[in-house]
């Protein structure tokens, strides 16, 4: 979990980082703006640059200052009204980040959900770092929920579900990373 975050960073440019752009294209089918482990829609997290295109228009392709001023290689892409970041390394996506609260799981998480919504899930866990906690939730392997770090009740490191139910309940979702799961779950069970 530390390397984890360590590696992702934060959200710390509201312009680059979470940028709500739409984008001229007729909305996609419900089905398409569904959030995983392991798609963001139509866009699957284990893909390669050059397959991107075929899965959503690719808006812009660029390089772009990421943390630690290091340059990282960014697609930005269409997914119906909404946009998903798409950061490559060695030809292949890395990470996928959403900033639409369009686009949630099947049981409504995402951009805008609140905290407590989040620590009611079992064995949720975080880690603050920077300027954000990374909340992890089991059931969704994948995926990262990312709320500002101003309230975590540390300055940085692992927090567990009791001190993430401490931060302020009204807290919300700012982004949600989207990488390979390689274990567990990426969604519950159709019926719940």
């Amino acid at each position: 979990l530390a390397t984890d975050a360590a590696l992702l960073g934060c959200p710390q440019d509201q312009g680059r980082r979470m940028a709500r752009s739409a984008v001229a294209a007729a909305p996609a089918a419900q089905s398409h703006l569904v959030l995983t482990g392991d798609h963001v829609g139509p866009i699957p997290a284990a893909t390669t640059r050059a397959q991107l295109a075929t899965f959503a228009r690719v808006v812009r392709d660029t390089v772009e200052e990421g943390d630690e001023a290091i340059p990282e290689s960014v697609a930005v892409l269409a997914v119906g009204r909404d946009t998903v970041r798409a950061v490559i390394d060695s030809g292949r996506v890395y990470y996928l980040f959403v900033d639409s609260p369009h686009i949630r799981t099947h049981d409504s998480l995402g951009v805008g959900t609140q905290l407590v919504r989040l620590t009611r899930e079992p064995g949720v866990t975080g880690f603050v770092y920077e300027c954000c906690t990374f909340v992890h939730v089991p059931r969704y392997c994948g995926l990262t929920f990312l709320i500002p770090a101003d309230s975590a009740p540390v300055d940085g490191g692992a927090v567990d579900a009791a001190a993430l139910k401490r931060m302020p309940p009204e807290t919300r979702v700012l982004q949600v990373r989207i990488s390979v799961c390689t274990h567990g779950p990426t969604a519950p069970p159709a019926s719940q």
